[in-house]
Parts: C-alpha cells; sequence; structure tokens
C-alpha cells in the first residue's frame, strides 16, 4: 500500500495531478483546494490513500492528515465513495465538516455535492460519536476579527474567487507576523495570497 508520495508535479488536470517519482508517473485524484496549490516543475509531497476496485487501484491524495482521516471516515459511510467524498473535501475544511458533524448540521452537510438529506443523515449517526472522540480539530484563530474576515471572504466570493482559493487566500493571510487591522489593507494581503 502506498502511504506517501514525494516528487515533481509533472502534469495538473482537472481532478488529478502526475507525480513523476524517480521516472514513475504516479496519477493522484485530489480535493481541488489541493491541487490549486501545485504548481507544475515543483517538488510536493502528497498523503496517499490506496483505494482498490476490481478493475482499477486508485491513488487519492491529501496535504494533511486531518482531511485524509476524514476522507478515510467518509468512505466508511453507506452511499458515500470516494468521489463523493473527495468532493466534499474541495468544499470544507476536515474542521469545518468534524463541527458539521458534531453538531448534526444537516443543513451544511447538504450543500455538498452528492450528498441528500438521506445520506446528510446516515453521516451524522454513524460518525458522530467518532467525531466526537476525536478532539476538536483547530481553526485559525490568530488572523483578523471574525466579522473582518466574513467581510473579505465575502468579497472576494463576490469577485468569483471559489471556496478552496478563499480558504487558502485567508490561511496565507492568517501567517503573516503583522495581521492587516482594515478591510482595504486585508482585501489586499488576501489577493496577494489567491492562486
Amino acid at each position: 500500500m502506498i502511504a506517501a508520495l514525494k516528487g515533481r508535479v509533472w502534469m495538473l488536470g482537472d481532478d488529478h495531478v502526475v507525480l513523476d517519482v524517480h521516472g514513475v508517473g504516479y496519477r493522484v485524484f485530489l480535493a481541488e483546494r489541493d491541487l490549486i496549490a501545485l504548481v507544475t516543475e515543483t517538488e510536493a509531497t502528497l498523503l496517499i490513500h490506496t483505494h482498490v476496485r476490481e478493475d482499477a487501484l486508485l491513488l487519492y491524495g491529501f496535504g494533511t492528515e486531518a482531511d485524509r482521516d476524514v476522507f478515510l471516515a467518509l468512505n466508511t459511510v453507506t452511499g458515500i465513495g470516494p468521489k463523493v467524498a473527495l468532493g466534499i473535501l474541495a468544499q470544507a475544511t476536515a474542521a469545518d465538516l468534524h463541527a458539521a458533524v458534531v453538531s448534526g448540521d444537516l443543513k451544511r452537510l447538504t450543500s455538498f455535492p452528492g450528498v441528500g438529506k438521506k445520506t446528510a443523515e446516515r453521516i451524522v449517526v454513524e460518525l458522530k460519536g467518532r467525531f466526537a472522540k476525536m478532539a476538536p480539530m483547530p481553526v485559525p484563530s490568530k488572523g483578523a476579527p471574525t466579522r473582518l474576515r466574513d467581510d473579505v471572504a465575502s468579497a472576494l466570493s463576490n469577485l468569483g474567487y471559489k471556496p478552496a482559493q478563499i480558504e487558502r487566500a485567508m490561511s496565507g493571510v492568517d501567517a503573516l507576523p503583522a495581521q492587516p487591522k482594515d478591510f482595504d489593507a486585508l482585501l489586499r494581503e488576501a489577493l496577494r495570497h489567491i492562486r
């Protein structure tokens, strides 16, 4: 079983990357927010889940252990396969999904592609106890005030940026040593971090 891959980003597709690891190209399916962070001809390291079917051996990649753990948990739920689980992770962080499941937020869960009301209810029933035993996943808190962050995120959304891009931009801003104090400065920094 392949647990991780480190190699050169050779090609990027709509839902996958081909990593060149010592001359062997591995096709790895990724959530969109992980995919947009990759650049061809650069080195990347991905945690891997090897999914074996009768007709294929598929690799799914993740930037963090939390994402991989949530992906694996989602795959235990009846009616959710790897593609739906990856689609959910494309639109939510592991921390967001953890909070939605533990709080039983069906409205949030049904907002994900491929998740109807019955599937959302199954996710809560089958994973709530498991997620409740996990430590709450950290949500960045050292950045700008929540209201200001929400305003900038809304502005980025209105400009046409996708949720994964907005999340990545705000994470980049949170990593700055000096945090912007007003809307304009925060928006400028966020735009600098969007890929």
